[in-house]
């Protein structure tokens, strides 16, 4: 098997394997249009504050949710896509870890924060 829900599955002349999402990926940017765009370090711009009640409006929200459903499967294999962040609208942070045995990524989470302090002497 050498494609399967979305991973690659690469055998290497070394006996190791390499599981690969970049199919899966180029598919997402096909379906969202998005071909031709050229990539980026970091995936968007830090001082973007993201807001529920924000002004824009998606034409086409089953589409939308689909790439968003999408980029979030691609956090399998694609941790770098995955950020930390604050959300605006509560002023949670989201928080995550990484557990590597050796060069291996073996497993990693991420959770939002259940409260929120007044002060940083709180927390």
């Amino acid at each position: 098997m050498s494609y399967f829900l979305g991973i690659e599955v690469r055998n290497q002349p070394d006996n190791s394997v390499v599981l690969s999402q970049t199919k899966y990926i180029k598919d997402l940017l096909k379906n969202a249009a998005m071909s031709d765009a050229k990539g980026m370090l970091t995936p968007m711009t830090l001082a973007l504050k993201l807001s529920v009640s924000g002004d824009a409006k998606v034409h086409n929200s089953q589409l939308y949710r689909s790439i968003i459903g999408g980029l979030q499967y691609t956090t399998i294999s694609r941790l770098d896509i995955t950020f930390t962040g604050n959300d605006i609208d509560d002023r949670k942070s989201t928080n995550g870890f990484c557990i590597y045995l050796g060069p291996n990524l073996i497993s990693w989470a991420s959770k939002k924060q259940d409260v929120v302090s007044r002060s940083s002497t709180e927390a």
